[in-house]
């Protein structure tokens, strides 16, 4: 008997069950993230225009959004850089947008 959502392969043997897959608003996040710097503007517009909500909503999705391991599995660079990013913002104690850091002006 195979375990609930797993699939048997042509072999006859167990697969491993489907990979969980990011939601199509949390891969626009992370594309969204690996881009931003390339659209002129500020980021807090960008983000308001492309995604309908708040720079503070988008921050708190995108803090939760890095620390899932599907989304470390589907954009590991862009998922690393920004745990790098907000490490750096923890330990020097600066408040604010730890994972985006709007307002800098320079490029990820």
């Amino acid at each position: 008997m195979l375990a609930l959502g797993a699939s048997a392969d042509k072999a006859g043997g167990v697969m491993e069950p489907p990979e969980p897959d990011l939601s199509e608003r949390s891969r626009a996040v992370l594309e969204f993230e690996r881009t931003w710097w390339q659209i002129p503007g500020a980021k807090e517009v960008a983000i308001r225009e492309r995604f309908g909500f708040s720079g503070t909503k988008y921050y708190r999705l995108l803090n939760e959004l890095i620390d899932d391991p599907v989304a470390l599995d589907h954009d590991p660079l862009t998922v690393r850089r920004l745990r790098r990013r907000r490490e750096l913002f923890r330990r020097s104690g600066v408040r604010g947008h730890p994972a985006g850091h709007p307002g800098s002006g320079s490029q990820p």
